[in-house]
């Protein structure tokens, strides 16, 4: 049975691979040994695999917004993180569990209808309950079957185990999207679940090797004539909130970060594909530039509220079947590029200043705390407290007040003291000085924007939980983007004061459909 759901969203999806080829090697016959195939039935089969989709457009931060190119070994993955698997359909046993020495590996096996998989290293508490149980001393051949691996990689107690072990102090700048993922636990693993390969008897090792190669792609996927196969990995993206804040701690001394900051996001230039409007809830944006986020184990699983344009409260954690694995055939991520976009933001201050007495040491103040949740860094002037100072500014700390006061004072009589900034004439930072009870606005430019289709079930109410569900197959297609597109020839950017007012809006079909599901007492089909 198949369902089809249509949503507009704030979300695409691009897929940019590799490949590379290069010495290979064979696993060979051992005829004294019962786990390898006997030469009558032995047939060569390769695969090559696609490391990660995203690898060859990469963001690098310092080159200006700029794709860059990464060499085969310069990533998040490398081959030998990858693991083949290969099971026989009938008996279900596992013929082949070898390790990627680079980006072709070509096999001596039965030949046969197999389920084959590849399944990347990851970290942490994923790595123990996932990769190292899969090693090949723990996970042999002849002796391990389909069932025992699918009781490792679905168990339905993962997303609490790993939710459980996800970093509760992390900050990372953005990076490309393959890196946030494994950085966060997801688990790269190719969708050959759903595929039945028919490796052909009699093939030799040249034949696999230079055959035309087959994927998930082609119309009889798993069938190739010469055993050549190419399998991509996929990731489960992990979810990501966007915090103002160096760091997680910063966060937690000024103050609470979902009741005290709140944000929006929108696109201030014609010069992108995509404008970066955050629109109710079912799809989020990702943004890639150098500023911080933080991420913790209650983050990564969500509920988003639909009806809401901004999600910013009643965020609570989910579990249950939704697991790290990314279950789904879908693409991946569409990178759009932005020259200049921003995050506003409205701060509470925690003191008000409504005294200031200059002294041959410093400023000394008086303040009233106003009681904002413990945003006591944040502080502003009611009045004329300081000489020059404008009423009705703010600072984010007492540290960057002090340097502003001084630059007001700016008169001889302070010029040179010990307390002095050396050049009364420099300007506070335009990040530290902003008005009380107004915007904050942090501007990035020649940045990259990232977007991803957010695949999830609706649950009770107007809620969408991210995720892919156990035993599901989903199919993700773009049907149609409206937007203000890229600028015409001639044209120049607009005011960064003046945003561009419309959105972009995705069409997409999603195909959800259940997969056949093997269980001790059923037959591989």
């Amino acid at each position: 049975m198949k369902k089809t759901f249509k949503f507009f969203m704030m979300a695409a999806i691009v897929a940019a691979g590799f490949t590379a080829c290069s010495s290979e090697e064979v696993t060979p016959i051992d005829p004294n040994n019962p786990e390898t195939p006997n030469q009558e039935e032995a047939t060569y089969a390769t695969f090559l695999l696609n490391l990660n989709e995203t690898k060859a457009t990469t963001y690098d931060p310092s080159s200006s917004g700029s794709a860059a190119e990464n060499d085969a070994n310069d990533g998040d993955l490398s081959y030998s993180d990858v693991r083949l698997l290969i099971f026989d359909s009938q008996t279900k046993a596992l013929e082949i569990n070898e390790v990627f020495t680079d980006a072709r590996k070509t096999v001596l096996v039965q030949a046969g209808n197999k389920k084959i998989f590849t399944i990347a290293n990851t970290m942490g508490a994923l790595k123990t309950a996932c990769w190292d149980k899969l090693d090949a001393t723990n996970f042999a051949p002849g002796s391990k079957t389909i069932e025992d691996f699918y009781a490792i990689v679905y168990d339905a107690g993962t997303p609490q185990a790993l939710g459980a072990a996800l970093p509760t102090t992390r900050s990372f700048n953005f990076e490309p999207l393959h890196k946030h993922a494994r950085s966060t636990k997801g688990l790269p693993a190719s969708n050959s679940n759903a595929i039945e390969y028919e490796l052909n008897p009699n093939i030799e090792r040249d034949e696999a090797h230079n055959g035309a190669l087959v994927d998930e792609t082609n119309a009889t996927p798993g069938k190739s004539a010469t055993n050549s196969f190419k399998i991509s990995l996929t990731y489960m993206i992990a979810k990501a909130r966007l915090y103002l804040g160096d760091t997680e701690a910063n966060l937690t001394t000024n103050g609470d970060a979902v009741s005290n900051i709140t944000y929006t996001i929108r696109n201030l230039a014609r010069k992108t594909n995509f404008v970066q409007n955050v629109v109710a809830g079912v799809a989020r944006s990702y943004y890639y530039s150098d500023y911080t986020i933080n991420t913790t184990a209650s983050e990564f699983l969500q509920d988003f509220d639909m009806a809401s344009a901004m999600q910013t409260t009643a965020i609570t954690t989910t579990a249950g079947n939704y697991l790290y694995v990314p279950e789904n055939n879908n693409q991946l991520l569409r990178r759009g590029q932005s020259s200049h976009f921003v995050i506003k933001a409205t701060f509470k201050p925690g003191q008000v200043i409504t005294d200031a007495t200059y002294t041959t040491s410093g400023i000394k103040y008086t303040t009233t705390d106003l009681d904002n949740s413990g945003s006591l860094d944040y502080v502003y002037t009611v009045a004329e407290v300081i000489e020059g100072m404008p009423a009705g500014m703010y600072y984010t700390d007492l540290a960057t007040l002090q340097k502003a006061a001084w630059l007001y004072k700016n008169n001889a009589e302070w010029k040179n003291t010990a307390a002095q900034i050396a050049e009364a004439e420099a300007l506070v930072d335009a990040t530290d000085e902003k008005t009380a009870g107004g915007e904050l606005y942090y501007q990035f430019f020649n940045a990259e924007s990232w977007y991803r289709l957010d695949l999830g079930e609706s649950t009770t109410g107007s809620n969408l939980k991210p995720g892919v569900l156990r035993g599901k197959a989903y199919n993700a297609k773009i049907n149609s983007i409206t937007g203000p597109g890229v600028p015409g020839e001639g044209e120049v950017e607009k005011d960064p004061e003046q945003p561009v007012v419309s959105m972009t809006y995705i069409s997409a079909t999603i195909e959800v459909k259940a997969w056949d599901v093997v269980s001790q007492v059923g037959e591989l089909k």
